[in-house]
């Protein structure tokens, strides 16, 4: 949960009929290398200090709630180090950054969103243009941002989705751009005596499974249905809690879908779950969040698990699309 509070980054804002940067798809986009301090306020409840530098690198401190106070995560866009005080432990995992694939998050959200001009509102004392980011396509949701006049940075974001609801918002309470930040905000600096520990640990990664060769350790299939829009954007095979899995990482530019496969042993019991009918005798597990949702299923050797923000109908056509004949 705490990684995804922090993950939590999009903002926006709009204010004067000058604009220094032209609210565009493609400002956005490059917005990722813009140097800035802020302290951001997640769902009205979780405080952050960020800094962020070129190159989409970040660094957030929690200030609150309490429970969570000082911890800090650094992004350095090869490594995720999420550090506790009260556990006086650093856990290490991959990045969560697009790297050099801005080109490719530029061609996706051209090609699946419209952006609208709304208006001009004042956010952390500074003027941003008010824009909408409306999906070409049926059954998704939507985003409003308020995106800073001179950088087009996000300071505020509301994110609903296809029925409307706000299921996010994020607000810099304050922000500032100083031109350039320290890379040593980048390094994670810790005391002698913190444990290091490794709860994801990457094992290989492409864009194909041909170029894994003979590493997986399961015949991984991967979905002949996609739902419009999305691509595989890159593959990650990792180890975490002595279970080796695989992750296809989907995109549309703006939103994301993750379809993770293992071995059926290791697919998670869910007894809460709702069950979902695939095929004769053939049935997944849907648990519902607020902002997404999670399919879970099973065909011959391999469990797969769906996360994102995506209807419950295109879920079941992803999962029914990798059944075999068994």
């Amino acid at each position: 949960m705490r990684a995804l509070v922090l993950g939590a980054l999009v903002v926006g804002t709009l204010g004067g009929p000058a604009f220094a940067v032209d609210p565009s798809l493609d400002a956005l986009v490059r917005s990722g290398d813009v140097p800035y301090r802020g302290m951001l306020v997640i769902n009205g409840e979780t405080v952050v200090k960020v800094v962020h530098g070129t190159g989409d690198r970040k660094r957030q401190e929690i200030m609150s709630p309490g429970r969570m106070h000082g911890d800090l995560i650094v992004d350095n866009g090869k490594t995720f180090w999420h550090f506790s005080p009260r556990t006086q432990k650093v856990d290490l995992s991959p990045t969560r950054q697009w790297g050099e694939r801005i080109a490719d998050r530029l061609r996706l959200l051209t090609r699946n969103y419209r952006l609208k001009m709304v208006g001009c509102e004042m956010v952390a004392g500074r003027s941003a243009n008010v824009v909408e980011l409306r999906s070409s396509h049926p059954d998704r949701g939507s985003q409003r941002l308020w995106l800073d006049q001179d950088h087009a940075v996000p300071l505020r974001s509301e994110r609903r989705n296809a029925q409307g609801r706000l299921v996010e918002r994020n607000e810099f309470r304050e922000i500032s751009f100083p031109g350039q930040v320290d890379p040593s905000q980048f390094l994670l600096e810790l005391p002698a005596n913190v444990a290091i520990t490794t709860s994801v640990r990457l094992l290989a990664s492409g864009r194909t499974l041909a170029d894994f060769h003979d590493s997986l350790p399961f015949a991984a299939r991967l979905p002949a249905y996609l739902p419009s829009g999305f691509e595989g954007m890159d593959l990650h095979l990792f180890e975490s809690k002595g279970v080796t899995s695989l992750h296809w990482r989907l995109s549309d530019g703006l939103a994301t879908l993750s379809l993770f496969m293992t071995d059926r042993d290791h697919h998670p019991d869910l007894p809460t779950a709702t069950a979902v009918a695939l095929a004769p005798n053939r049935e997944a597990h849907l648990v519902e969040q607020p902002g997404r949702r999670m399919l879970c299923w099973t065909d011959q050797r391999l469990g797969y698990a769906m996360v994102g923000d995506l209807s419950q109908s295109e879920l079941v056509k992803v999962a029914r699309s990798t059944l075999s004949d068994e």
